[in-house]
């Protein structure tokens, strides 16, 4: 491993060093931030309330429409999971077909379950919402331990993982892998250096590609059900958390019922069109409600700008139409050159010492296989 390890670093040109330092840096500043969340979110928790549900989250969405590669490198949940391998303490287990069928399902119930809980405690108490970020930490940090790569974790059982592959079909640009400095095929299909990664196209088995279309046709309905959830629900009761899933799961089930009515019907061409199209949908539905509720020219959530009383009504359908076509012809048009990008640049494969002056790719390593 060390003569391994000398040859990589020989190898890497010296602005390739220093930019990986900057993504470290990067990193920890973002984790950082993270930890401060999940503080204030105990300590003020009003402060720490606003700052995850009304700041961050509400950026999430376009940061992976646009920049997904982005987002994948500093994420604080991903610098996390890589940080045992960082710092070379993990257990490098690879992953079995079963075990990578079995993250791919709980990636979508962890979303699906996790996000109509805000209607049930986690939007107002900052203390329920701060656990279930140290959970999710806990298990990034287990995952990152005991297996190679991101292959447990990053694309694996994060729940945000099955929004990435969604929305961030068409990536506006492309970086380097902050976290990889050598590719060791942890998993088949890697998603940050595949071009126009999206559910359809991120899993070898049935199961991993039944779970891509369960999100592709069914996350529209999903997030237009999040907005229709009754408001005024009361104390937390079993017919509290009943409405809640009700909404969400339920529009969920319409949306997916008709996204498998349309999708055989269109051509092999078409067919990519309609998945981008519902992909532009689900986030433009969330912009559809969430910018004006921020802005204070509608209700459903906090609002970081008081403009209700001070702005006509007009500029919050124009602001709708514009978030709309935008974010829809952004993830529908067919730009050739977009079409091919990746979110991440594969790095090269892991190599080891060769004869003469020459590396030979790494062989498959023979691994214990966790899960099956």
């Amino acid at each position: 491993m060390p003569a391994q390890l000398s040859l990589e670093q020989a190898q890497r040109p010296p602005h390739q060093n220093a930019r990986r330092f900057r993504w470290r840096v990067a990193q920890f500043i973002v984790l950082a931030l993270g930890l401060a969340l999940i503080l204030a979110l105990i300590v003020t928790p009003r402060v720490g309330l606003i700052a995850l549900w009304d700041v961050l989250i509400p950026a999430a969405p376009a940061l992976l429409v646009f920049a997904p590669g982005l987002w994948r490198n500093i994420c604080p949940l991903g610098t996390v999971s890589q940080l045992p391998r960082h710092l070379g303490i993990g257990r490098r287990f690879r992953t079995s077909r079963p075990f990578r069928n079995g993250t791919a399902i709980g990636s979508v119930v962890l979303l699906l379950i996790l996000v109509p809980a805000r209607h049930v405690g986690l939007d107002d108490s900052g203390v329920a919402s701060a656990i279930a970020l140290l959970l999710l930490g806990v298990m990034a940090a287990v995952a990152g331990f005991m297996f190679d790569g991101k292959s447990a974790w990053c694309a694996g059982l994060c729940p945000v993982h099955p929004v990435e592959q969604l929305y961030g079909v068409r990536p506006a640009a492309t970086f380097i892998n902050a976290h990889c400095t050598r590719c060791v095929r942890c998993t088949p299909i890697c998603p940050d250096s595949t071009p126009s990664m999206s559910p359809m196209t991120s899993g070898l088995t049935r199961l991993q590609r039944i779970c891509g279309v369960i999100i592709l046709g069914g996350f529209p309905g999903f997030v237009w059900g999040w907005y229709h959830v009754p408001v005024e629900l009361g104390p937390q009761t079993l017919q509290t958390w009943a409405a809640a899933y009700a909404w969400t799961w339920g529009s969920m089930c319409i949306s997916l019922l008709l996204f498998l009515m349309l999708h055989p019907l269109a051509s092999p061409t078409g067919r990519f069109r309609v998945q981008r199209l519902f992909a532009g949908i689900a986030v433009a539905i969330y912009y559809w409600y969430k910018l004006p509720a921020l802005l204070g020219m509608s209700g459903g959530g906090a609002a970081l700008l008081s403009l209700g009383d001070k702005l006509p009504g007009w500029p919050v359908w124009v602001c709708r139409f514009l978030t709309t076509t935008g974010l829809i012809a952004w993830l529908v048009a067919s730009a050739r050159g977009f079409a091919k990008r990746s979110w991440l640049h594969r790095p090269a494969y892991a190599v080891v010492a060769g004869s003469g002056s020459h590396a030979q790719a790494e062989p498959p390593r023979a691994a214990t296989v966790v899960g099956g």
